[in-house]
């Protein structure tokens, strides 16, 4: 590593880490990226922050004193937008928001973008490269011709996730992954394994989400909520309204509660495409519980909320680790969830929690039922939920242990280039 490329503050190196994303929006990757250039040792590292777009997260980086670019790179794989054989005769252009043809355009333009984000490099002398998604190719390809380390930090499942589209098929991911990256980060063993197989190479490292448990822990303002009647109970499922998240088994199993818990009510908070907003609310409809959920949208007050409910529930098919359940857990909730991955390594099944498997809704309405009749089982659980997240899934410790990563990275770096020159 050339010491020109190291920022010299007060005595000490600060190593200028080039951070990619994949999207403006403030879900579960994005915060967790967040809170770790929030924690992040700045004395040790300087982040610059390069996504495709602005939104929420870039306000939030901003806010952060991070500085950031936007514009430079892009996604190479997209969400699906559903489109009618009708809508696109009436209106061609929409051909041009087809995901298969915006990946097609982002190939396209890739070397392109390559190029550019190599400069960026190079004026901001980046000594290590480090991308938060499988979904961006970008900061691998910069990073590769720069001849400097990158850590990659895969977050999400690509190949088999419903709420992504490719033309291409995706068995090359892991291994170009590998090829690409001094360490592969995946926030779960579940994800690891899935990617990797079930004797993942020493250069994959598995780093559980951390959360600021004080945040949760702290007594929380009333949140806006729907009117409700004295004595209701609130479940609640959290996050991105998507495909994969199979919020349908979710309502199923409200409705099958509608009858023997009528102080029962459900909160979905996440936003979704307008598609799948619909079907949840024809279910909804249909199963006479128009009354008895409430889509809440996209909410910042995540900590009040959490504070607020009873239960949070994850019925998700594909979910690499879950998040939200964890900082329910940190506010002394109980949650029940399906075995999709990551949750099986948050959840101890019958100690802070329950699991059940995926799609099996009345399973899932049969935990929430447990928990809701036994007061005893319910702080029980809601005070080993709230002790097994402060053990386990501290944010300082998941920090610290990607700054170990970044390190060795950067140790064992070979031929590092002097980007002054």
């Amino acid at each position: 590593m050339s010491g020109r490329s190291v920022r010299q503050r007060g005595g000490s190196a600060a190593h200028r880490v080039l951070v990619v994303a994949h999207d403006a929006m403030l879900y579960g990757a994005q915060i967790s990226l967040l809170d770790i250039l929030g924690r992040i040792d700045k004395e040790r590292y300087e982040p610059h922050v390069v996504i495709p777009s602005a939104g929420p997260f870039t306000e939030a980086l901003r806010a952060s004193g991070i500085p950031l670019t936007c514009g430079v790179v892009q996604r190479w794989i997209f969400f699906p937008k559903p489109m009618t054989l009708r809508a696109i005769l009436r209106r061609p252009w929409r051909r041009l928001n087809h995901p298969y043809v915006l990946a097609f355009l982002s190939w396209l333009s890739l070397p392109f973008r390559v190029i550019v984000l190599v400069l960026l490099m190079r004026k901001q002398r980046v000594d290590l490269v480090y991308t938060n998604t499988a979904t961006v190719l970008d900061g691998a390809l910069a990073a590769r011709l720069c001849s400097i380390p990158h850590v990659w930090h895969l977050r999400e499942g690509v190949a088999g996730n419903r709420d992504l589209s490719s033309p291409l098929p995706l068995s090359w991911l892991p291994g170009f992954a590998l090829s690409h990256s001094a360490t592969v980060i995946t926030n779960s063993a579940g994800l690891a394994c899935r990617l990797f197989g079930n004797a993942s190479p020493p250069q994959v490292k598995v780093v559980h989400n951390g959360i600021d448990s004080a945040a949760y822990l702290a007594e929380q303002p009333e949140p806006p909520l729907p009117s409700l009647v004295e004595g209701t109970r609130l479940a609640a499922v959290c996050g991105a309204l998507q495909e994969r998240k199979d919020v349908l088994t979710y309502i199923r199993s409200a409705a099958r509660l509608r009858d023997s818990h009528p102080e029962l009510h459900h909160l979905l908070i996440g936003q979704g495409s307008g598609d799948y907003l619909a079907r949840l609310q024809n279910e909804i409809d249909n199963r006479g519980l128009t009354d008895r959920v409430h889509l809440l949208g996209y909410r910042s007050d995540m900590p009040a909320l959490l504070s607020a409910i009873d239960v949070l529930v994850s019925t998700a098919v594909d979910e690499p680790f879950g998040r939200t359940l964890i900082e329910a857990m940190a506010a002394g909730k109980p949650v029940v969830s399906t075995r999709s991955g990551g949750p099986e390594e948050i959840i101890i099944h019958g100690e802070c929690g329950f699991l059940a498997e995926v799609g099996d809704d009345a399973a899932v309405a049969e935990h929430l039922a447990c928990l809701l009749d036994d007061a005893e089982l319910y702080a029980a659980m809601g005070k080993a939920a709230r002790e097994r997240v402060l053990q386990y899934f501290d944010l300082d410790t998941s920090v610290r242990k990607i700054e170990r990563i970044f390190d060795e990275a950067l140790r064992t770096s070979e031929n590092a280039p002097d980007l002054t020159s």
